[in-house]
């Protein structure tokens, strides 16, 4: 902000919700490059402290955005992405090699790493059947 960086007034967030249309996708900064895709209510972030294609890291940000929409249904939430980080962190370690993108295509990823869901259904009907066969 002009004001010395200060945060703006609760009452200004509809303002604020305008103003964020307007930030370009890509920042250019002297230390570093951020970037940015959109996902309502979510913003996915990048930043590098080098200088990289723009549409690549864009494209990466737009996949990411792909596959957490995949594993964790269209009504992607913050509080979705906090449940679900070990899930998130291993797919980031499968999508990027090193920094660089390497596999984000959402198939391949789930035949690596289980949808959540799939995997607390399975877990659900392992508790299920093991309680079945105990009163056995």
């Amino acid at each position: 902000a002009a004001d010395g960086g200060s945060l703006p007034p609760p009452a200004a967030s509809s303002r604020l919700a305008l103003d964020m249309a307007q930030v370009p996708s890509v920042i250019t900064m002297p230390q570093c490059y951020l970037f940015h895709v959109k996902n309502d209510p979510l913003i996915f972030c990048c930043a590098t402290q080098r200088e990289c294609p723009p549409l690549k890291v864009l494209e990466f940000l737009s996949h990411l955005t792909d596959v957490c929409v995949e594993y964790f249904g269209s009504d992607l939430t913050e509080d979705e992405i906090k449940d679900n980080a070990p899930t998130i962190y291993q797919l980031l370690g499968e999508m990027l090699d090193g920094g660089i993108p390497y596999l984000t295509e959402v198939n391949i990823l789930k035949e690596i790493i289980a949808p959540p869901r799939l995997l607390t259904k399975m877990a659900q009907a392992l508790r299920i059947g093991s309680q079945g066969s105990d009163s056995l």
